[in-house]
């Protein structure tokens, strides 16, 4: 993923034929209009809505709602094909538990907020739309992770944007006060001694792949020989690094459970 390359580059679509026959098939091309290089090559029903548009509605709607918001990062793949931008929300932010110690000595606060993150794709690999969720300071370089998916809005290159743009509807207020009950659950967790026994029905009740499942497990021994495990937050803590440490980028099974209803049982 490439932080510094020009993602807003302009772009067209261009009907693809046959070299011989000239003969006109079921593809086009999505160019980059200033290089003129071919970006990706999709079906005739992709509906084309460049990065820069998407993402000026996205954040004149904020700027309509009054939502205070910050662009911390926007993304791309090395062929441009791929899209992401995220964005903070900083009057959300929330202290879960007791701040942790960094190699180094230095306190870390365990802070959460709501964020945003905004993706396209010129290829049809992504669908085009944006979470706003929950998430957690996981790492002491920074990494944050969803910890809980407020509000979810997709939809496929089927469909032109600009007929379904005036029927996507984002209220903010409703999505704070959800984060703002989320967080009072995860401050719970902070206040219930680790328990070995309801622990390891959590990891069991995870639908993972046997290599996921002894990779867990092991990860798990670990935490327990470092006394990493306190209180039930910090057996949250375990999992959400897991999925996003180990397991895959592009599987999100795992994270997924995370945000069930029988997870949050299990755990509480």
């Amino acid at each position: 993923m490439d932080t510094n390359m020009n993602v807003f580059f302009p772009v067209r679509e261009e009907t693809l034929k046959t070299v011989d026959s000239g003969k006109i098939v079921n593809k086009k091309a999505i160019i980059n209009s200033e290089t003129n290089k071919v970006v990706s090559v999709v079906s005739d029903n992709y509906k084309l809505v460049s990065n820069l548009e998407i993402t000026e509605w996205f954040e004149n709607y904020l700027k309509e709602t009054d939502v205070p918001f910050r662009r911390i990062g926007i993304y791309g793949n090395e062929s441009g094909s791929k899209f992401w931008a995220k964005y903070r929300f900083p009057e959300t932010i929330s202290e879960i538990g007791p701040p942790r110690v960094t190699p180094f000595g230095k306190k870390v606060p365990d802070k959460v907020e709501m964020m945003a993150t905004l993706q396209n794709s010129y290829d049809g690999s992504l669908a085009h739309g944006f979470d706003i969720g929950g998430y957690r300071l996981v790492c002491l370089n920074g990494l944050m992770v969803p910890m809980d998916n407020i509000h979810v809005w997709r939809q496929k290159h089927t469909i032109n944007f600009s007929d379904v743009v005036d029927t996507i509807a984002i209220n903010f207020q409703t999505m704070k006060d959800h984060f703002e009950a989320v967080s009072k659950e995860w401050k719970a967790l902070t206040q219930q001694e680790f328990n070995a026994k309801k622990t390891l029905t959590v990891l069991r009740a995870l639908e993972l792949s046997k290599m996921y499942q002894s990779w867990l497990a092991e990860t798990y021994k670990d935490y327990r020989r470092n006394q990493k495990l306190n209180t039930m937050w910090d057996v949250y803590n375990m999992v959400t690094w897991f999925a996003t440490h180990v397991v895959e980028q592009r599987n999100r099974i795992l994270a997924k459970q995370i945000n069930t209803t029988a997870f949050q049982n299990l755990v509480g």
